[in-house]
């Protein structure tokens, strides 16, 4: 039986359609869904949602009104495995507005979409709870020799918050044999959120050897790190430190200029518990709800 269990509206059979066939195609099946010229029974419903692992509810105007989508949603948030798919801009019921969520107002069905990702992630940590895998996670991208210090600071208090088995930095041993490229994009592909942490000297470090700039270098590892969460449609965070600027696009090489346009934090020492917390009230969304 199905561990996945979609609650949703007549009105939206056509969006929890979509749904349904993309996370099969990544590998979710979600149990049958009932046309509504076909309602299920009382009993079948019961057995459906007793052994789902995890219930996405679909939120729309006329779910938010609908008797049995919000039953559905209730024993659902009981169990703890409720995850919410909202759509435009419903008013939803008290308890559900700070559940794992995902925003597919704009998606158009396909699987590479960063709504649809972040659903999907949310989907697999319900369905594997007490894995480290299944959980949503964090890696933090920087260079030593710009923010060695804040980026340990910042990771011991991501720890403090989410536990050291989700918070990861420093892809430095690629195992014999491994393409380096494809270990990166491996490693990131397991992560929820990809902080980019950017100090003084982030863009201007020069590899001492060439003598160029290492951001110039398709191999180098910060540059690798970035495009490989940009290509996934990871969530990249910039996090400035030490009163840098952010970035402009023409300053950055083709294939990470996306990053320019990400909405980012500033981390200021004078006030960095504050501003830390921030932050974390922002990852919050993701990484538990």
């Amino acid at each position: 039986m199905a561990g996945v269990y979609l609650s949703y509206a007549a009105q939206d059979a056509t969006l929890a359609d979509q749904i349904v066939a993309a996370l099969a195609g990544s590998g979710i099946t979600v149990g049958p869904t009932h046309p509504p010229q076909q309602p299920p029974g009382v009993k079948q419903v019961a057995r459906e949602l007793t052994s789902a692992k995890c219930v996405v509810v679909l939120w729309s105007d006329s779910s938010v009104q609908d008797d049995l989508v919000l039953a559905e949603a209730d024993y659902a948030r009981s169990r703890d495995i409720v995850v919410s798919a909202v759509i435009g801009k419903p008013l939803l019921p008290l308890g559900f507005r700070d559940v794992w969520s995902a925003n597919l107002t704009h998606w158009t069905g396909g699987r590479d979409s960063e709504a649809f990702l972040v659903l999907k992630r949310l989907v697999e940590a319900r369905l594997n709870p007490n894995s480290p895998q299944g959980l949503p996670r964090i890696f933090l991208c920087y260079r030593r020799e710009d923010t060695q210090d804040a980026a340990g600071r910042l990771h011991d208090r991501l720890v403090d918050a989410y536990g050291p088995d989700r918070v990861f930095m420093d892809i430095d041993s690629v195992p014999l044999g491994i393409d380096f490229v494809e270990h990166v994009t491996d490693q990131i592909r397991k992560c929820s959120a990809v902080i980019v942490m950017i100090g003084k000297q982030w863009q201007t470090i020069k590899d001492k050897k060439r003598r160029r700039r290492r951001l110039d270098n398709e191999d180098d590892l910060v540059r690798a790190e970035i495009r490989a969460a940009l290509q996934q449609k990871i969530p990249v965070i910039p996090v400035t430190v030490q009163n840098a600027a952010m970035p402009h696009a023409d300053d950055l090489p083709h294939d990470i200029r996306p990053l320019a346009r990400r909405n980012g934090i500033q981390l200021d020492a004078s006030r960095w518990r504050t501003d830390v917390e921030r932050l974390i009230k922002e990852l919050d969304r993701v990484m538990k709800g």
